[in-house]
């Protein structure tokens, strides 16, 4: 990513007052939160919408368990295709407009 838009985006998460949390992983998805496993112990973040972005391989089990599931489920991002943040702001936006 280019460094314009990489500093475009670190303002527009702090612009849109987004909690960036480092050294987390996330230990159980539910129904309406999320908990996750932070430095200081646990965390209960409440949400509706969950989404991945980490690591450098595509890795698409979560898309494929939400699928096989019955939710509705969309596979963007390095879950299909690892690349980089911009292209996956591009993904989410062509799902969000084709609902």
């Amino acid at each position: 990513m280019c460094f314009a838009n990489y500093d475009m985006l670190k303002d527009l998460l702090v612009f849109n007052k987004v909690d960036v949390l480092r050294n987390s992983s996330v230990i159980t998805v539910k129904e309406t939160s999320v908990v996750l496993k932070i430095p200081d112990g646990k965390r209960v973040i409440k949400a509706d919408t969950v989404i991945v972005a980490a690591g450098y391989h595509s890795q698409h089990y979560l898309y494929d368990a939400m699928r096989d599931a019955g939710k509705i489920t969309y596979n963007i991002g390095d879950s299909l295709t690892v690349s980089n943040i911009m292209n996956t702001i591009w993904d989410a936006n062509q799902v969000a407009r084709a609902l």
